[in-house]
């Protein structure tokens, strides 16, 4: 098992809210720094998510009716779709407000929500799907 996997799973880069991660730093740039840390473990979190689920995919027998290769198309089809509409609706954000000063960390933010409900929503398939 990866070292980021294991230090994942052990809630060694378990995801904070950022207000609650980054409530005593002190500054903007070390605000910016401490969001950008807490989108950085989120996404890494995805990353192991992901690994998982796709290694269960791989696994599945191709018999009683189960299609594991159109179940993996159609997986990673619905994930690509999900980061092109996170990227778009937080980007409009940054459109309106620009991505600079104070309405960087509302763009940070709007990745970190983005992504931990993506997360949840993949570890909810991993368990409905996979048994995991």
């Amino acid at each position: 098992m990866p070292l980021l996997a294991i230090l994942l799973s052990v809630g060694v880069f378990a995801v904070q809210d950022p207000q609650d991660a980054c409530a005593d730093v002190g500054g903007q740039l070390e605000m910016t720094s401490c969001y950008a840390d807490v989108r950085d473990r989120a996404k890494a979190e995805q990353g192991v998510i992901l690994s998982r689920i796709n290694r269960a995919l791989d696994a599945l027998p191709a018999d009683h009716g189960v299609e594991p290769r159109e179940a993996k198309r159609a997986f990673s089809e619905a994930q690509s779709h999900w980061n092109a509409f996170a990227t778009a609706d937080c980007g409009a954000g940054e459109a309106l407000f620009g991505d600079g000063g104070a309405f960087a960390l509302d763009s940070l933010d709007c990745e970190i929500t983005h992504l931990e409900d993506r997360n949840r929503q993949l570890r909810d398939f991993e368990s409905r799907y996979l048994g995991r």
